[in-house]
């Protein structure tokens, strides 16, 4: 059975299709936990080789242990291939300056038409992330142009990110602490 991993949003194994979502790296605690984690993995994984290659006498053990070894070999390459984010970043202060520059972005807000209304970033185009689907038509310019996507933290962006990157859009960007940072900045 061979696994393709592409640098695609989606992950494809024969028969199985994982969704791949945004993630941001993890916490330095976070760090800590997946290092002690792959460390007992890796123990785990060497006395099932040593099971496997030395012939054990309990029945069942090898094909248990290349079984389990598979299932690893899975579940690592699924989790290294999360970690790839769908979207560049663009922060608070460089995109303040970009709106004062002739050649402006596409500013897509993605929140809802009531968040929009009580606060946004000027010239952003409101498209709640779940009307993205059938809103195409209007985000202005053309797939290659620079899109800027915010939400109020974070979420509802990294779902719009990942339809626009399925669509073809090929120039988005995470504008970094959102709308919680935008206007904290502009306080």
């Amino acid at each position: 059975m061979a696994i393709h991993i592409p640098s695609h949003p989606d992950v494809f194994i024969p028969g199985i299709h994982f969704k791949q979502q945004y993630y941001r790296k993890p916490s330095f605690g976070m760090e800590i936990a997946v290092s002690i984690l792959a460390r007992t993995l890796k123990g785990i994984a060497a006395v099932i080789f040593k099971i496997t290659f030395h012939q054990s006498k309990l029945p069942g053990a090898i094909l248990f242990s290349r079984l389990f070894l598979f299932a690893l070999l899975i579940l690592s390459g699924i989790a290294c291939h999360a970690e790839t984010p769908i979207a560049g970043a663009i922060t608070p202060d460089e995109l303040s300056r970009r709106l004062d520059e002739p050649n402006l972005p596409i500013i897509l807000d993605v929140r809802t038409r009531e968040e929009y209304l009580s606060g946004h970033i000027d010239t952003a185009v409101n498209l709640p992330h779940d009307e993205l689907e059938y809103r195409f038509s209007e985000i202005p310019g053309s797939k290659s142009d620079e899109i800027i996507v915010y939400c109020r933290s974070g979420k509802r962006a990294r779902i719009a990110e990942s339809i626009l990157a399925e669509k073809g859009y090929t120039n988005v960007k995470d504008l970094t602490g959102h709308w919680q940072g935008w206007n904290g900045q502009a306080k």
